[in-house]
């Protein structure tokens, strides 16, 4: 079990996290609404996958978390951006482990990624 007292405090407040949306119809426009509190309007068709890209300069939920001192991290695909300079290691995140836009059926051990190299 992880211990999440900031978590348990708000929960203790009142404050509970117990509905959720995507804001997006696909995987990438979904991620990068939670990435970076936005819809997806401004990434074009809601009904086609697109190449939704995470800029260097855009800032994220998981930056912001970061900076006020929440450990933060992230496993999975990240599709958000196909250059290295654009990891999740440059959006907030303290840690993390995936494969970097590749087709998840295609991804190999030889594709991971961690902490911007290759695992």
């Amino acid at each position: 079990m992880i211990d999440t007292p900031r978590l348990d405090g708000l929960a203790e407040e009142g404050v509970r996290f117990s509905q959720f949306y995507s804001g997006g119809t696909t995987g990438d426009q979904a991620l990068w609404c939670l990435m970076t509190g936005r819809d997806a309007s401004p990434l074009g068709d809601p009904t086609k996958s697109t190449s939704a890209t995470l800029s260097s300069e855009r800032r994220t939920l998981p930056e912001v978390m970061w900076q006020a001192g929440f450990e933060t991290g992230f496993v999975g695909r990240w599709h958000l951006s196909r250059h290295d300079a654009d990891l999740p290691h440059l959006h907030g995140f303290g840690q993390w482990f995936g494969t970097k836009a590749v087709d998840p059926f295609d991804a190999s051990p030889e594709d991971g990624w961690s902490h911007g190299a290759k695992a």
